[in-house]
């Protein structure tokens, strides 16, 4: 009866690992530090976070999935401070990016695809990129211990030392035109200034000590400088003089001015300043976020009304009042998922461990369109939850850490929460509406037999770490544990024999896929020298339990587990792995005999400060799994959100029918054709709802889809009965129809 687990592993890839026969895996969700906001056109817009980034085409009202960039795009400087000055678009097409490194990033779509340009200066680190048209442009960084500045005049292909003798290493960098431009340096106080394109460079003070974070110019004589902390220079000769304005604010980490009166400056720790007089005085507008730990990086305003902001929890926010309102754009859940459940064919919960205030919490993240878009349903503080189990749509039960408990019985919008002792429990399993079980730390096992309203400890015979309990039957059942146990009853807990089949690896995880076929795995974190490995394993029993097979043990370098595993048949089974950065999902179909890459990495680089990792698996059918982890990482493989398609039937025509049933309660489905592109093998499709007064209420479909018939799904259960309307855009097609959801 159990289709979720939730488990701790570490995995490295190595070379009997392939890569072949890989699942279709989609990202849904992943966090990432976000500091770079890029709009290309009106309409078209990039947010760029380390290996993956967001798009939009419709002005940034909403944004794609993550889309895997295959390279290390928005690098930042840290926590609070960053290089706002390293990406840079000429126009909608031509852009490049400059990193930690020798190495320049180009795209000439866009930035839909990125092509690597090698500078030919060796450990060099390039923090500014600014280009004047698709041809000229400047690169300016740190190059041993002193600042560099490169040009080039054939679109990045090329580049020539202009000086590399520049005070310190440039963190900031600005052409008003092809002669004159200013830098900033690590060098406190100090500006680098220019009027005969960087052959000479002249230095000022330009502050109150601090260091200069940001050199911005809108036009040729007005211009700021954006200290760390407290404080902003203004000019409105061209930089001739420089008045000083000092504030409350620090941690600052972007500044943007959309004319030369008002202007934003994003502050670490949740704050937002706006200045309405060209930065001369400033008003903290808002404490914005859910979590205090909010970190706020780029800023960018198309008008004095409409801009956005991007934060390092993975957040991209929006505001059409000049600040004074924030709308969360991107809302996707975060911390590390440790339960993902899908209730039914559209909705579904993940349950996140966070800090929130110095204290570990639950938040239960809901969606209604099969991850598009994900809420915040409950929030349990001061509780760690690690493992659930739900008996149908509406009760579900879950454990954690210190003994607590808890049940909801509406789906996870609320949960009744009480303790049993002092002990960790890590897994839940129910074998009917009234029997389940708990294990958890130090051998503690818990029954009951009335859905919850009391729990009877029973006798494990062992001392261990309880890890994962599994039922194949009512009577029988295993539980996973550490140095090598693993725990067996034929008689529902009455007894528990223990059985120590291979060596002294801790399981984490169990599966059976009937009453006699079962799959176990694990690893060892006993590490001696000199090997500095740990082994994998992966058993299986065809006897119920009573002799396991050794299918695979690996010695890897480095402390690894395994996390999740879960068969679909006796050949085909996925394991949800990670290691100190990065998650994978390897796959075997031969029973476990071998297994190849099924998905990774989803990990990032240790600029970024995250570490990655996938932790539970939720099985729906051959073509449709899910895993989730760390840093609200979701992926799945199966089929567009909410939509299913019928490629045998295309069209000539886009077109839009009528939802069915009308009225409805509460769920409808909406039919729309893609027709044949000449233009190419897809076309982008956006599927909207909108309540009675025109308000977006959900999105249902925003992506690329091929030629054929498709059919999206609408729940409605979370809405109030009246009247919606439904809305197709794509390039060439637009038609709305109106609905009525009837409770």
């Amino acid at each position: 009866m159990k289709k979720i687990f939730l488990l701790l592993a570490y995995l490295l890839l190595v070379s009997n690992f392939g890569v072949s026969q890989s699942d279709n895996w989609k990202v849904l969700s992943v966090q990432r530090e976000m500091f770079s906001i890029n709009f290309l056109t009106q309409e078209k817009a990039w947010v760029f976070a380390g290996d993956f980034g967001y798009k939009s085409t419709d002005g940034g009202l909403s944004w794609s999935f993550p889309i895997k960039t295959n390279a290390n795009i928005g690098i930042s400087g840290g926590a609070y401070f960053t290089y706002p000055d390293h990406i840079f678009f000429i126009d909608s097409l031509y852009g490049w990016v400059c990193q930690s490194s020798e190495v320049l990033l180009k795209t000439s779509n866009g930035g839909n695809n990125w092509t690597s340009i090698n500078t030919g200066i060796n450990t060099s680190h390039f923090s500014c990129i600014q280009f004047m048209n698709r041809q000229s442009g400047w690169a300016a960084g740190i190059y041993q211990s002193k600042g560099i500045i490169l040009r080039t005049n054939n679109g990045g292909n090329n580049w020539q030392i202009v000086n590399q003798n520049v005070r310190w290493g440039i963190t900031s960098f600005q052409m008003i035109d092809s002669t004159k431009g200013y830098l900033s340096n690590n060098e406190k106080d100090t500006i680098g200034f220019t009027n005969d394109a960087w052959n000479t460079i002249q230095y000022f003070k330009g502050g109150n000590g601090q260091r200069i974070q940001r050199v911005l110019f809108i036009d040729s004589q007005n211009g700021w400088l954006l200290g760390n902390p407290y404080y902003v220079n203004r000019t409105t000769n061209g930089g001739l003089n420089w008045s000083i304005y000092t504030n409350t604010m620090s941690n600052t980490a972007n500044m943007y001015f959309v004319n030369p009166l008002t202007g934003w400056i994003s502050v670490a720790r949740n704050q937002i300043w706006k200045s309405t007089n060209g930065g001369i005085n400033w008003a903290n507008q808002l404490n914005l976020g859910f979590h205090s730990e909010e970190v706020f990086g780029d800023i960018y305003f198309k008008n004095a009304s409409t801009g956005w902001i991007c934060s390092n929890k993975g957040k991209i926010f929006c505001s059409t009042n000049g600040g004074q309102n924030w709308t969360d754009m991107l809302i996707s859940p975060q911390g590390n998922i440790r339960v993902i459940k899908l209730l039914n064919a559209n909705s579904g919960l993940v349950i996140c461990n966070e800090s929130i205030h110095d204290t570990m919490s639950s938040i239960i993240w809901k969606t209604t369109n099969r991850g598009y878009n994900w809420v915040i349903s409950s929030l349990i503080r001061d509780v760690k939850v690690n493992s659930a189990e739900f008996i149908d749509e509406q009760t579900g039960y879950a454990c954690g850490d210190a003994g607590y408990l808890l049940k909801t019985t509406n789906s996870g919008i609320n949960w009744s929460v009480t303790l049993n002792g002092t002990r960790d429990l890590t897994s839940i399993e129910f074998v009917d509406n009234y029997t389940g079980y708990v294990c958890g730390s130090s051998g503690s096992i818990i029954k009951t037999t009335n859905s919850g309203i009391n729990w009877i400890s029973q006798q494990s015979n062992s001392n261990k770490n309880l890890n994962d309990v599994y039922f194949s039957g009512m009577q029988t059942g295993f539980i996973a544990a550490d140095s090598g146990y693993i725990l067996r009853t034929g008689n529902g807990g009455e007894n528990w024999n223990v059985d120590f089949p291979y060596n002294s690896k801790n399981y984490k995880t169990i599966y059976f896929l009937n009453p006699n076929t079962g799959f176990v795995a694990g690893a060892s974190h006993q590490v001696t020298p000199p090997n500095q490995g740990s082994s994998r394993v992966v058993l299986k029993t065809t006897n119920a339990g009573i002799n396991w097979t050794l299918l695979m043990s690996e010695n890897i370098p480095g402390y690894c587990l395994f996390n999740d595993i879960i068969f679909l048949n006796e050949q085909t089974g996925w394991i949800a792995t990670s290691n100190t950065n990065v998650g994978y999902v390897i796959k075997s179909t031969n029973g476990g005999l071998n297994w190849f890459q099924s998905f990774g990495p989803i990990g990032t680089s240790s600029i970024f400060g995250f570490s990655g990792g996938l932790y539970c698996l939720n099985l729906i059918n051959e073509n449709n799994i899910w895993s989730a982890g760390d840093n609200g990482t979701i992926l799945t493989t199966g089929p567009p959100i909410g939509i299913q398609s019928n490629n045998s039937e295309i069209t000539d025509n886009f077109s839009l029918s009528q939802n069915y049933p009308n009225p409805f309660n509460p769920q409808t489905k909406i039919k729309f054709d893609v027709p044949r592109n000449v233009k190419g093998q897809t076309s982008n499709v956006k599927l909207v709802i909108y309540d009675l007064l025109g308000r977006e209420v959900a999105i249902l479909v925003n992506e690329q889809l091929k030629p054929g018939t498709y059919e999206a799904d609408w729940d409605g259960s979370n809405f109030s009965s009246g009247v919606y309307f439904y809305k197709i855009i794509t390039n060439d097609f637009t038609e709305t129809k109106k609905m009525v959801l009837m409770k």
